[in-house]
């Protein structure tokens, strides 16, 4: 039997330090120090520079992803792995203390050889080690305790397999646990792990310890939500021993359903506290019972009725029938699309519930709801229309099916309020943003729903133009659903242009604080001339300007580069754009800005726009050009 076919999840009980190693008193399962040190990423010397290998760090090194995959699957796996980790952070709230230094190490490959490098490595710095490196070669994936590492192969051999990224995500969650609270009861990170996978990917595709060989349907993988549904209804009153298990305990289904439930009332936030975090309470708890020295790679199983009494205390006596309940009234369409939809509904309650008007546009997808009087926002949207229609001129037809932005623009305080408390509840992933928006109070545009709003607070606005507001968001959105991922300087440049072609005037400029004298509104035309004229910044400080903060010349220089992309070289532009796109997905880090280096974005723009694009482009603004409406 081709044990690769069958995808095992193998959780060694191995101890990874030698026999006589005692664990240090404050960090558990760490190695002494004639051992190579644990805190290290025991990988970057041995790959680093080798071809075909990208190294991914968190922004605060607590995790590193070793990737020998195309680069669709890179970027995926990048994306899970930053919004997974936020939501757990979300979820679980800062940890009391932090178990280990050492980072959790994940590997994502598409070769054996590949496999076998890091294994040979493993092997090398762990010699105890090198019997079970070579036994394990074969297996497609597997997961280790200390030093904190998980693996995952995904080649002709397991080409059944349908989202191999989730099992990243699964391993992400169990080694995150261990990393932040040391060795903690084996069911509290499958289940978190089940959870997730289905908000982020639509199913649950990964599980540990599947003994039998299944071809399990897509169907199978998206049903989770009515297969738990089920499975509370068949076992009746819920309870934790029914949930529990050790690290070698066999998968099994019913099980496995009312893990996911219990996981995706943790993952909602709505306990008995109201909010996020009791799940951290509980494993802080675990933690102190457990005590320190106990080795990262041994498998704590707190007898449950312990369990049991600490999870009440972190929950409330009530806290599995608060599971029941909340059972009672989920949906079962969960991921990505469901969460989606919930907002969508979320959206159109407020609107039917302050009775926003509605104003639906022909000539592009987008639809407006707006509490401003009627005249105001019917100019709004015909405004907003142009700038779309122009893009679609200069770029081609957006090729995102059916999708219509839903835009808002709101001047109700209680409107607003109760749009942001909608989205939160119908996307916990959202509660934070959705708080400081309505702290912020001046809108929002949601990053993986098609919704923008724009709130005219006079309160807060010493200046605005709704209207200009408003496209300018819907520009933003739009690109993300063409482009994804691309430089600020680039979007802004583009919403500056889309708002100044339209308008005649640019009253959205991001992140300009302070008076702005009117007539420099309507100047960005004979401004961005006399720069380009005059070179007192150049093309190499656009490219590496982050524009996290507004400088006045910059800015106007990536308003004059659309509109040449825009008005004078469109199908270049196009070129440039894809280009980006593709650079994105080889270098960049979703969740982090994506600013390539000056010398990369040089290259891209001569070879999309020719190469005397700059003399072109110094020529185009000589003289201000006549504004495409």
């Amino acid at each position: 039997m081709n044990l690769s076919v069958l995808g095992v999840c193998l959780f060694t009980t191995l101890n990874l330090l030698p026999p006589s190693a005692a664990a240090h008193p404050d960090r558990p399962g760490e190695a002494r120090a004639e051992s190579p040190a644990a805190a290290a990423d025991f990988l970057q010397e041995s790959l680093a520079g080798r071809e075909g290998w990208r190294r991914v760090e968190a922004q605060d090194g607590r995790w590193v992803l070793y990737l020998h995959v195309d680069k669709k699957r890179s970027t995926e796996a990048i994306d899970l792995l930053v919004r997974g980790h936020e939501r757990l952070d979300q979820v679980l709230g800062a940890p009391q203390q932090q178990a280990t230094d050492q980072p959790v190490v994940l590997v994502y490959n598409d070769h054996r050889d590949a496999q076998a490098t890091v294994l040979d490595e493993l092997a090398r710095q762990w010699p105890h080690l090198a019997s079970w490196a070579q036994s394990i070669k074969a297996f497609p994936k597997f997961l280790h305790w200390n030093p904190l590492i998980g693996l995952l192969r995904h080649d002709r051999s397991t080409a059944g397999v349908k989202r191999p990224e989730a099992d990243l995500v699964q391993f992400a969650v169990h080694l995150e646990l261990v990393r932040r609270y040391g060795s903690v009861p084996f069911w509290i990170g499958e289940a978190l792990g089940y959870g997730l996978q289905e908000e982020l990917l639509g199913g649950v595709y990964g599980v540990s310890n599947r003994r039998e060989l299944v071809d399990l349907s897509e169907d199978y993988h998206q049903g989770w939500r009515l297969a738990a549904k089920n499975a509370l209804a068949l076992e009746g009153t819920l309870h934790l021993a029914q949930v529990a298990g050790t690290r070698s305990s066999d998968f099994l289904d019913e099980q496995a359903y009312q893990r996911f439930a219990v996981a995706v009332w943790w993952l909602s936030g709505q306990d008995q506290s109201g909010s996020l975090g009791s799940l951290g309470t509980f494993l802080d708890a675990l933690a102190a019972e457990r005590g320190l020295g106990f080795p990262l790679d041994q498998d704590y199983a707190a007898d449950t009725q312990t369990q049991e009494s600490l999870y009440q205390e972190a929950f409330g006596d009530q806290a599995w029938s608060e599971v029941e309940d909340f059972w009672q009234k989920t949906a079962t369409r969960g991921g990505p699309d469901g969460i989606s939809l919930q907002v969508l509904a979320a959206v159109q309650g407020v609107v039917d519930e302050f009775k926003i008007k509605d104003y639906a546009s022909r000539p592009v997808s987008l639809d407006l709801y707006s509490d401003f009087r009627s005249k105001d926002a019917k100019q709004a949207l015909k405004k907003t229309e142009t700038v779309l229609k122009r893009l679609e001129k200069s770029l081609g037809k957006a090729q995102y099916g059916d999708l219509r932005i839903q835009a808002l623009m709101l001047r109700g305080e209680e409107a607003y309020y109760a749009l942001c408390d909608a989205i939160a509840v119908a996307d916990p992933s959202l509660a934070d943003y959705m708080a400081s928006c309505k702290t912020q109070r001046a809108g929002f545009t949601l990053p993986r729903q098609a919704v923008t709003v724009y709130f005219y607070d006079t309160k807060y606005v010493e200046e605005a133009r709704p209207a200009h507001s408003l496209a300018h968001n819907v520009i933003h959105k739009e690109l993300q659903l063409r482009f994804g991922t691309l430089p600020l300087w680039l979007t802004e440049g583009i919403a500056c242009a889309g708002e100044e072609g339209a308008f005649g005037e640019v009253w959205a400029n991001w992140y300009r604080d302070g008076f702005v004298a009117t007539v420099s509104h309507a100047g960005w035309r004979n401004r961005a001339s006399n720069l380009v004229k005059r070179q007192s910044v150049d093309l190499e400080d656009l490219y590496a300007y982050n524009a996290t903060r507004y400088n006045d010349e910059l800015a106007h220089l990536a308003y004059a580069f659309a509109t040449y992309g825009l008005d004078k070289d469109s199908k270049g532009f196009s070129r440039f754009l894809s280009r980006l796109v593709d650079i994105y997905h080889e270098e960049g880090t979703p969740g982090q800005r994506f600013l390539p280096p000056v010398s990369t974005v040089e290259i891209a723009a001569l070879e999309s726009f020719g190469e005397d694009f700059e003399d072109r482009f110094t020529r185009y603004w000589s003289r201000p050009p006549k504004r495409s409406r």
